[in-house]
């Protein structure tokens, strides 16, 4: 992606901020402790072209993730997110099964304070969502979960080493197709496809950006 910018003498990997006033400053500030590893979990995927395909890996799949990455030394988990009906959804059982172990913002953020937070994380985990765009022009590392789209299309550009890409397979499983059998924008309707993606899959993830980051 993006290699036309080489020929043009462009910085494919410039980092881009939005912006973000004192006020959404210190709201970042008052929530992410500055001596912990801070990882934001947008949870939700956005529901685009109004199709009522959910592209978000399943909240029992959240919390068994979640369940591991509380016992980190040294790991703030933030989660983020907007009101739908979907993401409130999310919010109300992941906080029930965790509490006050994560601090959960989701639907209590305005786009700017949610980009303030972005900004002063360290990593996000997301499947495709304007959360993982946004830290993508911020130059933050997205752990980001694609099964149902394809990432060389619409993923974190910046985070190719960080994605977690299960379209191929979910092509062969759902479609019975290879990439080179599809168009490059193909989708994959079954959400079910989502769950070809592993807690363990993230996990190796995690374990490399914390241990860098530490």
């Amino acid at each position: 992606m993006l290699e036309f910018t080489k020929y043009l003498d462009l910085d494919s990997n410039a980092k881009w901020t939005p912006l973000i006033l004192e006020p959404e400053e210190g709201f970042a500030r008052e929530h992410i402790h500055s001596n912990k590893i801070t990882c934001l979990i947008s949870p939700c995927s956005s529901q685009r072209y109004g199709d009522q395909y959910n592209r978000s890996w399943s909240i029992n799949n959240f919390a068994e993730l979640i369940k591991y990455l509380i016992n980190l030394e040294n790991l703030q988990i933030i989660m983020t997110g907007g009101n739908s009906p979907t993401e409130q959804l999310y919010s109300k059982e992941l906080d029930a099964l965790f509490g006050n172990k994560i601090l959960n913002l989701i639907g209590k953020t305005s786009i700017r304070e949610m980009a303030a937070l972005i900004k002063h994380s360290d990593f996000i985990i997301s499947p495709d969502s304007g959360p993982a765009h946004i830290a993508t022009i911020m130059g933050k590392p997205v752990i980001g979960l694609y099964a149902m789209s394809n990432p060389k299309r619409s993923g974190p550009y910046n985070s190719d080493k960080w994605l977690i890409n299960k379209y191929d397979q979910a092509l062969k499983v759902f479609m019975d197709k290879s990439p080179t059998e599809v168009k490059f924008g193909q989708k994959i309707k079954q959400p079910e496809a989502m769950d070809l993606i592993e807690t363990r899959d993230i996990i190796e993830k995690v374990e490399r950006l914390t241990n860098h980051q530490s």
